[in-house]
Order: C-alpha cells, then structure tokens, then sequence
C-alpha cells in the first residue's frame, strides 16, 4: 500500500531493531492483541516481512476479505495498527525512545479502539482493551456517533502534536485520517445495538398475549418501546455527529474536557429521547437511565483527551 510513496504494510506493532523479544512482550502487554500477535516466531517472522517491504498477509492476524482500496479493512478490529505501522514504515520512529513510542501507541489505541467494536457483535463491548469489560453491552447507536466524532477530531490533534515538525509525515498521517473516516462513517450511520434492534422489533410487534407486569415493569416496557419507534435519518445523524466534531475541534487544554463531556452528554440524552413529548411523565427517568448506560463512553473519552492534551 502506498501513502505518498510511503510503503504501508498493515498487521504488527511498532518494535525496534534493538528491542528483545521479551521486552517486546513485555512492552506489548498493555495492548491485549491477540495472543498469535506475541508468539516469539511470528512476530520475528513479521519483522522480517516488514523490513523487506513485503505485504503482510496472514489470515489469523488480517483480514482475508480485505478490500485493496481500503487499509483500515486489513485491521477492521485494531484500526491503530494501521497507523502505528505507517509511522513505523516511514522511519518517524526511528528519532524517539521507547517510553514516547510506547505513549503514542496508547493514545493511538485508545482513540481507536472503541469503533473497532462496531464489528463485534458479543457482550464485550470494546475488542482489544475489554471496553467497558466482560457482561457489558456493546456500544449504542448514540454512543458509536460520539466515539466517532471524538476518534476523528482526537487523531487530527495527534497530527498536530506529534507531526508538525515532519510535513511529509503528516501529509500521509492525515491522509489516514481521512481514510479512517470513510471506512468507519457507513458502520457509525447503520449501526444498532442488540438491544436497541430488540427494542425496534419489540415495538412493531401486536396482539401480543397479556403479561402480569408490575408497575416498575410498565414504566420500563412503556419507555423501551418509546426508544424502539424513535427514527433517524442518515441526514440527522451525520448533523449530530458534525455538531459533535465541532466542540472537539474547539478543545485546547485538558482543564477544558469535563465541562465538554458533560455538555456532550446532555446533547447526547436530548438527541436520544427526542421521540419523548416535554410533558411525557417518563421523560426524565428515560433520560437519567441513558445518562447512567452513557458513562462509560463519556469517561473513555474522557480519559484520552486528557491523556492527548495533557501530552
């Protein structure tokens, strides 16, 4: 693959020429790839793969169905890599210790991470790090907007920090960027989370048999069900998630995060109850259960942004 006459392999983290093999283990822990990632073999074997130019095609660490056109295809469940592997490639690298390196790759993995998720349909809700941890659910559709959002804008300010003093660099970064923006818009726009295609279907449903529901029972079904008829157009959620880029754009200092995370917050429970009249007595209780299910999410990328500007 080439990024302004960049060779762009995609599949293995950053390991120096002088690092051990277990410290790259060591290193790499904090990472939680896939174990195939850290067998001492492979992972000399794809160093050399690397060193030569060669392009990296391994089915049990990339994607077979990947599409030539589009390299965050190769690594649809660790998109950082392809970025770490770039700046790898083009010897950027190569003028930084390892504690600088190691800092990078975690913010890289952490703006990331969260929208390599979107293709994973199982409990854990963030595939790499654990996400929200085991027995959580995945991502909401409103959450995945706002990770997405966060994810562009965070990868734009890393640009900024870490690249201005290579142009070229940059040039082919920020083409990344782009490229990770096409790949991950149509999943953002189309994605549902198993409970909400419940709740969808749920709501469609008539002539159902009656069930003794309690009054707790009722409220919870009654709001559901409100949740489950609410429509988006693609129009509206790329609106919401224009609106979103543009407050992470204006942040400059990680004293501003918090009061930005709760404002996003609050616009997030708006745009999600928007189906609720003013006047409807669930209003409220909607809204402060969707807050409660969103804190994670705004802590995550909380976490990063703080991490990012504080760097």
């Amino acid at each position: 693959m080439q990024i302004d006459g960049y060779y762009t392999g995609v599949g293995t983290p950053y390991v120096s020429k002088e690092t051990s093999l277990a410290n790259v283990k060591k290193t790499n822990a904090h990472l939680k790839m896939s174990d195939s990632l850290l067998l001492s073999d492979e992972v000399k074997t794809l160093r050399e793969q690397m060193d030569k130019g060669h392009e990296i095609m391994v089915n049990s660490i990339v994607n077979p169905n990947a599409d030539p056109s589009d390299l965050f295809s190769y690594r649809p469940y660790h998109q950082y890599l392809v970025f770490s592997q770039y700046l790898n490639e083009t010897g950027f690298y190569e003028d930084h210790d390892k504690d600088t390196i190691q800092n990078m790759e975690n913010i890289l993995m952490q703006v990331t991470e969260a929208l390599d998720s979107l293709g994973h349909y199982h409990v854990n809700g963030r595939m790499g790090s654990g996400g929200r941890g085991g027995g959580e659910l995945m991502l909401s559709s409103a959450e995945a907007q706002l990770e997405f959002a966060s994810s562009v804008s965070a990868l734009h300010v890393f640009s900024d920090k870490f690249l201005t003093d290579n142009s070229k660099v940059k040039e082919g970064f920020d083409q990344l960027i782009d490229q990770y923006t096409t790949h991950n818009k149509d999943a953002v726009t189309n994605h549902r989370s198993v409970h909400e295609k419940f709740f969808e279907a749920r709501a469609k449903m008539t002539n159902l048999p009656p069930v003794s529901l309690d009054a707790e029972q009722r409220k919870n079904l009654t709001i559901t069900n409100k949740l489950g008829v609410t429509e988006y157009t693609s129009e509206e959620i790329m609106d919401m998630v224009d609106k979103y880029t543009k407050q992470f754009n204006e942040l400059k200092d990680a004293s501003e995060v918090d009061l930005l995370m709760f404002q996003l917050q609050e616009q997030l429970v708006n745009y999600v109850t928007k189906g609720f009249s003013s006047k409807d007595s669930n209003l409220q209780t909607a809204k402060d259960s969707i807050k409660e299910q969103t804190n994670k999410t705004i802590s995550h990328i909380s976490d990063y942004w703080k991490i990012l500007l504080s760097s």
